[in-house]
Order: structure tokens, then C-alpha cells, then sequence
């Protein structure tokens, strides 16, 4: 995983013109609310969808949770930081709702943070899904 958090966040995998596309802010302004999807919204300057990651400050991420797993995988490409956190759950993890906090993503935040003082991962009420 942190390998793979290095190659899609520094750009290596993609020509310069498609790691721009990947990287880009535009779709902050597309989306919105959908009844019952708690992921679909407008991105916010924050956090925000690119083309296959996710925006979250400065750091370039994906943030996968379903099957039982969850996992995060971020880069700063500014400082070349790459962390990469899995976490699997006991079925004593799933609530009502059948979906367990993303517990990967606050590790993610928390290392982040240590390793990053000055540019940490942001953290927000829909950055875990």
C-alpha cells in the first residue's frame, strides 16, 4: 500500500497531463446530497474528490471501507510523506448500522499529523467515508 500511496501520488504511474487531471479541484463544484448515500456532496476546499483519489488538504488519498477491512493510503507530495494503514474488524465492530467507524482513517490522521506538523491530514465529519 505504501508503495502504491508513492507511485499514484507523486505522478509516476501517469503522464504529466493525466496526473494534472487526477489532481484537479474541479469537481469541488459538481455533486451534491443524495438521500440515504452519506459520501455524495459538494467538495469543499477541504476535501474533495480528484479523478480516482481523494483531496484531503494537501495530501492525496484513497479511503477504502467495506468487507470487513478498512484501509488508508495517503501522500504529501510537498515533504514525499507516503503512509499507509490497513485495519480488519471482528464482526463485534459492526453497529446498527452495519458499518464500522473507519478506524485505518483516524490512524491515518494521527500519523499524519505526527509526521506533518505543519501540513496534516484534515480531518472532517465525511472525510472517513
Amino acid at each position: 500500500m505504501n508503495a502504491t500511496a508513492v507511485a499514484i501520488g507523486s505522478g509516476t504511474l501517469l503522464t504529466p497531463a493525466s496526473y494534472q487531471r487526477m489532481v484537479s479541484t474541479r469537481q469541488r463544484t459538481f455533486g451534491g446530497p443524495v438521500p440515504g448515500c452519506d459520501s455524495c456532496r459538494m467538495g469543499t476546499d477541504n476535501y474533495t474528490y480528484g479523478m480516482g483519489v481523494v483531496i484531503n488538504g494537501h495530501w492525496l488519498l484513497q479511503n477504502p471501507l467495506f468487507f470487513g477491512y478498512a484501509g488508508t493510503e495517503g501522500y504529501l507530495p510537498s515533504q514525499k510523506i507516503a503512509i499507509a494503514v490497513a485495519v480488519t474488524f471482528e464482526p463485534e465492530a459492526f453497529g446498527a448500522t452495519g458499518e464500522p467507524p473507519n478506524s485505518a482513517f483516524d490512524l491515518f490522521l494521527d500519523l499524519g499529523a505526527a509526521l506533518a506538523p505543519d501540513d496534516p491530514p484534515l480531518k472532517s465529519k465525511t472525510a472517513a467515508h
